[in-house]
């Protein structure tokens, strides 16, 4: 059978490609990927060229339906047009009642890998440098320190901070005093009293530095009195105590002011420079004092005892020379003034003294030295100066003329053997 072949026109030509090529399209957006393939180049006539249709792969959106068949007719033997060539579906398998299940089609080709993006590495940032440490504040403790002994040691601490004042460690401290002669201090922060006063100790570390205030006070802790004990040998022997004050440490404490008491004034006094006198038999204590610390000697003093006697004129029944003085001297002088029946006496009396009598001017001053080792009677008889004794008297005591005178109104001759021509002519009495 012979077949006629139209020829085309090649405006539907064009059209029917374009239809092919959108449903090719509409099928790869509902369900698959396309892979379009290039299109076909015309050959010879200027043809138009038919677009080919984009290969498909995948399913459609309905389920059991396969993708349609395209075909393309045939072009007439005498003219020769470019094909357009539908991509054909795969054909289904299977059996009639598997119509309705969709074809199997091949897996879909995995999309290309994307190529990693490689972000701009940032600009470094200029980073300052950290400001070294250093020492911008020393704190000494104790901040005060009192010492109240010669040679007293305390430890000081410094501590040093830096400028973000954190503390810091491992830095050499130099130390220094402001009055080496009130206290020391070494490498080490010991502080050494070394005499009365106030100081200031530096801790130095660099520019920064701290201080300490430090005080030196000395303080008596012991009195030592010398010496340690005395025996008075008399009554009114003196001796000389002298006191030393002392520290904590055992240094002496010079310009100590020392106040001195007797347990027994009666036995031994002492004055205000620690000077003992002994008075009376017995022992006594005398006593060292500075603030609460005190030293003690003890001092003894032989028995004593008592030296009496009486002063007369001494012309045979000479009278009491009342009103008299008669002096004890021994070291410390004691007197007593005679008594109207001329006597005198002396308690707490020891050892050797020596006796005074004075009745000056009637009489002559009498001096004895005797040793009193027990209780003694010591009468003095004076000799009459010629001075008469009665200068006021109007009358003539017989007791006051000698008894070989002769007894005259005229003129009267005394014991003193002096005469008063005023008395003449008296009567004798």
């Amino acid at each position: 059978m012979r077949i006629e072949t139209h020829r085309l026109p090649t405006r539907w030509l064009a059209i029917l490609a374009t239809l092919v090529v959108v449903l090719a399209l509409s099928a790869c957006s509902n369900g698959g990927t396309s892979a379009p393939d290039p299109a076909a180049t015309a050959t010879g006539s200027p043809a138009a060229t038919a677009p080919q249709e984009p290969e498909c792969t995948g399913t459609t959106e309905e389920e059991g339906t396969p993708a349609p068949e395209t075909t393309t007719p045939s072009a007439p033997p005498a003219t020769t047009f470019p094909a357009v060539t539908a991509p054909r579906e795969p054909e289904p398998t299977g059996t009639a009642e598997e119509e309705e299940t969709p074809a199997t089609e091949s897996p879909a080709t995995p999309p290309a890998s994307p190529t990693p993006t490689v972000a701009p590495s940032p600009e470094p940032t200029a980073t300052a440098t950290p400001e070294p440490a250093r020492p911008t504040a020393v704190t000494v403790s104790p901040s005060t320190v009192e010492l109240t002994a010669l040679g007293a040691t305390v430890q000081l601490r410094a501590e040093v901070h830096e400028q973000d004042s954190n503390m810091m460690t491992g830095v050499t401290v130099t130390w220094t005093t402001s009055v080496g002669s009130v206290a020391e201090v070494d490498a080490d922060g010991v502080l050494t009293a070394t005499g009365n006063g106030t100081a200031t100790v530096t801790a130095s570390v660099g520019s920064a530095s701290g201080s300490a205030v430090v005080t030196v006070t000395l303080e008596v802790d012991s009195v030592e009195v010398s010496p340690s004990m005395a025996e008075l040998a008399a009554w009114g022997e003196l001796v000389q105590l002298t006191a030393e004050a002392f520290d904590a440490n055992g240094h002496p404490v010079v310009g100590t002011a020392f106040s001195w008491e007797s347990s027994r004034a009666l036995v031994a006094d002492v004055d205000a420079l620690g000077l003992v006198s002994g008075i009376g038999g017995g022992k006594a204590t005398v006593t060292a004092s500075a603030g609460a610390a005190s030293g003690s000697p003890a001092i003894t003093v032989p028995p004593t005892f008592t030296l009496s006697g009486t002063v007369r004129d001494s012309r045979e029944n000479g009278p009491a020379l009342a009103g008299g003085v008669v002096r004890l001297e021994n070291g410390k002088r004691e007197s007593v003034v005679i008594g109207p029946d001329g006597s005198y006496r002396f308690p707490n009396v020891w050892g050797t003294v020596t006796v005074r009598v004075i009745a000056w001017p009637t009489h002559e001053t009498g001096t004895v030295e005797i040793a009193v080792e027990n209780d003694r009677t010591l009468d003095f008889d004076l000799e009459h100066t010629g001075t008469p004794p009665f200068r006021s008297s109007d009358s003539i005591s017989p007791e006051i003329i000698e008894p070989s005178d002769p007894t005259r109104l005229g003129n009267i001759t005394y014991a003193g053997r002096g005469e008063r021509s005023a008395w003449d002519d008296r009567t004798e009495t």
